[in-house]
């Protein structure tokens, strides 16, 4: 009987998550306080109507490989997001109302045309993943020392020349990829660096061979490749 039961929560359970997952944005925007994941990936949108902001209890949204221009700021209105992914468009600019998701754990905007990130993602202090890979981006704002909890960062396929300094002290940093950025090199480096580093991703710079003895040494239980 128990193992029943258990089977029967399991499903119920199921069907919840199920139920909370659109795809559909009319079929979200009738139901917005049971839109938990909002997925919109690969639909040619360019924008989001203003009822999103409805959606108070949305905690993922994807919007991967549509035709957005501007950051869709009606999503700011939606304070339980977790996750947002906004890979593969064309947008330019993070708008400062970014600080106000306070509760965000996961922000991936890839393949975009980024040029800065602003001060205002430093308040992000529950970020743990931040995917900003294949932009044009070649500094990163200061406020970012105060993403104690950040564990990934992509900065692949940008236009870096050294390491930030902003991200060499973070505590929980444990993967780091700065790959085909192909003028990094790492004469920046000082000791003490990157504390928690396990991985680091180092594939197509200029990092020469004496700079990889020395990380090596600076940074010796991290895996690095090359």
């Amino acid at each position: 009987m128990k193992k029943l039961l258990f089977a029967i929560l399991i499903l119920m359970l199921a069907f919840r998550a199920i139920s909370q997952t659109f795809k559909n944005l009319n079929a979200a925007l009738a139901q917005p306080h049971k839109v938990i994941v909002l997925d919109l990936s690969n639909q040619k949108i360019n924008s989001l109507p203003p009822a999103v902001a409805e959606m108070r209890n949305l905690q993922k949204i994807l919007l991967n490989d549509n035709a957005f221009t501007e950051f869709p700021s009606v999503i700011f209105k939606c304070q339980s997001l977790k996750v947002v992914q906004l890979n593969g468009n064309q947008i330019k600019t993070i708008p400062a109302g970014i600080s106000s998701l306070v509760h965000l754990e996961e922000l991936e905007i890839a393949f975009n045309q980024f040029t800065d990130i602003p001060e205002e993602i430093g308040q992000l202090e529950r970020l743990i993943k931040l995917n900003v890979s294949h932009n044009l981006l070649n500094r990163l704002p200061q406020s970012m020392q105060n993403l104690k909890q950040l564990k990934i960062l992509d900065l692949s396929y940008n236009q870096f020349r050294s390491f930030p300094l902003v991200i060499q002290s973070l505590p929980a940093l444990s993967t780091l990829d700065v790959s085909f950025n192909k003028q990094l090199k790492a004469d920046n480096l000082k000791e003490n660096v990157f504390p928690s580093l396990r991985l680091l991703q180092a594939k197509s710079t200029s990092i020469s061979a004496e700079e990889t003895q020395k990380i090596n040494t600076l940074i010796p239980d991290c895996l690095i490749v090359f």
